[in-house]
């Protein structure tokens, strides 16, 4: 009886030793794929949204500088007005943009 006992508990430790060293293998196959989703779309998409943010910024910069030396066109107080919008357009796109590639540092270290 005892050794029956001893038989199946052995059995048993076994059993569950086999099932520790599957669920290791699969926790390995599983973060393998994700840092392979990773590689293949988030590095990407980060590198775009700074390339992104650096021609937005650029552009601010630009129209700033429009808007500082008066707009350089022949119709004077229209072009401010219109310069003045793209400015506040591309402030919000710039504010977007920022937004997104904090999102993409948080997932990365998250």
């Amino acid at each position: 009886m005892i050794a029956m006992a001893l038989g199946l508990g052995g059995f048993a430790l076994l059993v569950a030793l086999g099932a520790l060293w599957y669920a290791g293998e699969a926790s390995k196959k599983s973060e393998f794929q994700q840092h392979q989703f990773y590689d293949a779309h988030v590095k990407g998409l980060r590198a775009t949204v700074k390339e992104t943010s650096k021609t937005v910024q650029t552009l601010v910069g630009q129209v700033e500088a429009m808007t500082n030396s008066g707009g350089g066109g022949e119709g004077g107080g229209d072009d401010t007005g219109r310069v003045q919008a793209i400015e506040e357009k591309l402030n919000k796109v710039a504010a977007a943009v920022e937004k997104i590639g904090a999102a993409l540092t948080a997932m990365t270290k998250g």
